[in-house]
């Protein structure tokens, strides 16, 4: 919820013409004008950044699959919820939201049994989708 939130303060941010807002490559690009980097020396540093994925043996944040598909869903009901000026279209998102909220606290947060070093890995793969394939694309086109 925090999340779909902080998207659609950004949002709005964005469509009322504020400043950037602190986090943003934006505000950074501005503290980074303002404190003198000439942007011939920022494309060049920009240039050559390289993003290296790591895969570690005990990654910080594992969850279990179903509870990473059940949060999905969550976000994508809230940002519905959300955006919906209709009743009609609200009403209708409020009880599949409750199911899938229900259905998170029913389920069981942390595994039973012991990862395996294939199953790590197979839970750091995860991420990928939903971070590097989604964000670094993004971030880029924000950079250009």
């Amino acid at each position: 919820a925090e999340d779909v939130h902080h998207e659609r303060r950004r949002r709005f941010h964005r469509r009322s013409g504020s400043r950037p807002q602190p986090g943003s490559l934006a505000a950074a690009f501005d503290r980074l004008r303002t404190a003198g980097i000439e942007p011939v020396e920022l494309r060049r540093l920009v240039e050559e950044l390289v993003v290296a994925p790591v895969i570690t043996a005990h990654p910080t944040e594992v969850r279990r699959q179903t509870v990473l598909t059940v949060l999905g869903d969550v976000a994508a009901l809230l940002t519905a919820r959300a955006g919906g000026s209709d009743p009609a279209e609200r009403d209708e998102v409020e009880p599949r939201l409750a199911v899938r909220i229900l259905t998170l606290w029913q389920t069981a947060l942390l595994r039973l049994s012991k990862l395996r070093v294939a199953d790590e890995i197979g839970e750091a793969l995860r991420y990928y989708d939903a971070s590097l394939f989604e964000v670094i694309p993004r971030v880029e086109a924000e950079l250009e």
